[in-house]
């Protein structure tokens, strides 16, 4: 074993980059072979998006009620240059996931510090570029992709210049976290980790710099919205998901045949007016039913982390491919969450034991605790924790290669895995419980 791992120290990028190259070939072979038509939200994207690329903007409703602009603008930007042709979309976009597989290698590397090793990256590049759900988004006219990669280069940039402190970097790290947040709007959560780790680090410089970037990311828009509706709003209008996540009969999920509340004549309304009339309905809700609305977000927080909820139910998807689909992401999703959990309480045990300090591991922490923190008040989606899973694909490098070359010493530390594994199935448990009919349905 020892020889085996030496042989991948010194061949780590090469493997890498084998794993980037074959990332990319599987992603775009599975578009090609599906070639799935826009619908739903896809349709959308895409007629918001080729109408931008058209120059004639977007139109009111549209511009407020989905996420945006980010993937809008990214996707006119293709079909300006290239034509209205999805194939293109779905080559820079498999080139995004490709792309991310190397951003997560090096971003292990500066991460781990001391306990780096080159299985610990080449292990979370392979969990992220052979993702079954990443692999489908990357074929869908859909924002997960691109913010994925914008998530994980916004770290990687981060580390880079807690380094070789370059404003110029700070400047691009901000850009790049503007650019999420205006990808989806709940990335702005991910700013209050990265601002308490800059601030907590002493980097008030960095903090500064960083945060003047994004506000000035975010301006433009702003100003477009408060020309156009009369409000400072930075991101999407959202606050309707309130209502829709916790209200009577609520699942938790994102369910567009709900009731209205009574009180507000929607027909009368447009798309931001309705959304506000729905954000009161929720708080007020809330505000009411206290102990309903925490008991929804605990059902959504099992949603968020259930094995039972595969991204498999597409309509290009019948027969052995849907199996197979329902399969695969069932098995990552397992994978994933019980070995990125685990390798994040290895990668705080072997941290103590040599004595390093901990900051960057707290940043990843606090992370892959504010990512599900910042959807399950609202509604949960298995889309919406894509984010998460570089985080937990490099904790899971972490504590796979740690077992490996120290099976010995760690095995003997059983509880995390145990510990871990019993708070996953009774997640898991708890969500086919709750939500066996519709899980059902699905099937």
């Amino acid at each position: 074993m020892d020889q085996l791992l030496k042989k991948i120290s010194r061949n780590g990028f090469r493997i890498v980059l084998a794993v980037s190259v074959a990332s990319f070939l599987v992603a775009f072979s599975y578009a090609w072979h599906f070639k799935i038509q826009p619908s739903v939200d896809a349709r959308a994207y895409d007629q918001i998006s080729w109408q931008i690329a058209q120059g004639r903007g977007y139109d009111q409703d549209s511009s407020i009620g989905r996420p945006g602009p980010g993937y809008e603008y990214f996707l006119a930007g293709i079909f300006k240059l290239f034509g209205h042709h999805y194939q293109i979309v779905w080559i820079i976009q498999a080139l995004l996931l490709s792309l991310s597989c190397l951003l997560v290698y090096d971003l292990a590397r500066r991460a781990t510090g001391s306990l780096w090793h080159p299985l610990i990256g080449i292990i979370a590049a392979i969990f992220v570029g052979f993702s079954p759900d990443l692999i489908l988004s990357a074929s869908l006219l859909m924002t997960e992709i691109l913010s994925v990669f914008l998530m994980v280069a916004t770290l990687w940039v981060l580390f880079i210049c807690q380094e070789k402190k370059n404003p110029g970097l700070l400047v691009a790290s901000g850009l790049i976290l503007g650019a999420l947040i205006l990808t989806r709007g709940n990335a702005i959560f991910l700013s209050i980790p990265i601002g308490v780790w800059l601030i907590a680090t002493k980097r008030y410089r960095d903090c500064l710099i960083i945060g003047l970037t994004v506000f000035l990311v975010l301006t433009p828009w702003t100003i477009r919205n408060y020309k156009v509706y009369g409000i400072i709003k930075p991101v999407n209008g959202s606050a309707g998901l309130l209502y829709v996540g916790n209200r009577p009969g609520a699942t938790g999920e994102l369910d567009l045949n709900y009731q209205q509340p009574s009180g507000y004549d929607f027909s009368k309304m447009n798309q931001l007016q309705a959304d506000t009339a729905l954000g009161e309905a929720g708080r007020k809700y809330i505000l009411d039913h206290p102990l309903d609305f925490l008991r929804l977000t605990a059902i959504k927080a099992t949603i968020y982390g259930s094995f039972a909820r595969p991204f498999a139910f597409w309509p290009h998807l019948q027969g052995v491919a849907k199996k197979i689909t329902i399969f695969a992401s069932s098995l990552y999703a397992a994978l994933t969450f019980l070995g990125g959990v685990t390798g994040l309480m290895v990668w705080w045990q072997r941290l103590k034991s040599k004595k390093e300090s901990p900051e960057k591991f707290l940043l990843f922490l606090s992370l892959a605790i504010a990512l599900p923190l910042s959807v399950i008040w609202l509604v949960v989606e298995t889309r919406y924790r894509f984010p998460i899973y570089p985080l937990l694909a490099i904790g899971l490098g972490v504590g796979l290669y740690s077992y490996i070359a120290n099976g010995r010493e760690l095995a003997k530390r059983w509880r995390p895995i145990l510990f871990t594994t019993i708070i996953m199935l009774g997640i898991t448990a708890f969500d086919v419980i709750s939500n066996f009919a519709r899980i059902k349905s699905k099937f």
